[in-house]
């Protein structure tokens, strides 16, 4: 007998401070199989790849939502994302929804704008990527750099945590990537003005599709070079208060920096993706 699944995944934040209050809610579609054999259990991370259990196990009879108290909500360009899933005490099958973050989701003609955003990244102007979020809070500190008597770090070019003074999740100080494709048609050889005045010789205006959402301080890694750009700002056009397209601008990062080490970090495999995928893209004619 196939097993349920998640209808729809809701966050929603009811107030910030300290402490905060984000509710997540969850609904199952219709089914003969009874509620009462999951255990829900719910997963919380500042990057879409890197998720950790914050709440459960709940029986699925008694319980919709779930409270966290618990996410830091007072610097405004941090996102948490949330992950829901449910075990099958009978069987062990386990199914999770979506990750979803505190915007929701996008309407039908939301879900389009994305849709086509997505096609044009990926298939006529854009380049493969990986995205590294950066670790902005956790208790793993850098051994290396970071002083725990004087809360905070002693040394530069830490090449262990990448500066982030964090280490412990994913790649010293960022969480594990996510692969996405991102417009660099700007010329950063060109002064220009962008969405924040002039572009110095080492800036770029670069645009990406709604997800992962990006913060800044999180790395953006050109997959077809050796280039690695550092987010400075961010700007998102909505749609009903949900994320359509992100505008970021972003700094090059020196090939002695250690944000530059990363690209050694990467897999061989990833690198290989991404030139088959480039080579596999389709020509689309009027673009």
């Amino acid at each position: 007998m196939a097993e349920r699944s998640f209808k729809r995944v809701n966050v929603t934040i009811y107030y910030s401070g300290n402490p905060s209050l984000s509710v997540i809610d969850w609904e199952f579609n219709p089914s003969v199989i009874p509620l009462t054999r999951y255990e829900i259990s719910v997963y919380r991370g500042e990057s879409p790849e890197e998720l950790n259990l914050i709440g459960g196990p709940l029986k699925a009879e008694m319980f919709n939502e779930f409270e966290d108290y618990t996410a830091r909500l007072l610097a405004q360009d941090r996102v948490f994302y949330y992950k829901v899933a449910a075990k099958n005490i009978e069987t062990g099958n386990i199914i999770e929804s979506a990750v979803v973050h505190r915007d929701g989701a996008p309407d039908v003609i939301g879900n389009y704008i994305i849709n086509e955003h997505n096609f044009l990244f990926q298939q006529v102007i854009g380049l493969p990527t990986y995205i590294y979020k950066k670790q902005q809070q956790g208790d793993a500190r850098c051994p290396n750099c970071w002083d725990p008597i004087l809360k905070r770090t002693t040394k530069s070019l830490c090449t262990q945590c990448h500066n982030t003074s964090f280490v412990g999740l994913g790649i010293g100080g960022y969480y594990n990537p996510t692969y996405a494709w991102v417009d660099f048609s700007p010329n950063i050889q060109n002064e220009n003005v962008g969405q924040w005045g002039k572009l110095n010789d080492k800036q770029a205006d670069l645009f990406m599709s709604n997800y992962p959402r990006l913060s800044v301080g999180d790395l953006i890694v050109e997959l077809l070079s050796d280039r690695v750009w550092k987010v400075f700002m961010v700007r998102e056009t909505e749609r009903r208060r949900t994320p359509m397209l992100q505008i970021i601008r972003a700094d090059q990062c020196d090939k002695d920096s250690v944000e530059s080490h990363i690209f050694s970090l990467v897999p061989d495999e990833i690198k290989a993706r991404a030139r088959a995928d480039m080579n596999e893209r389709k020509y689309v004619k009027g673009y």
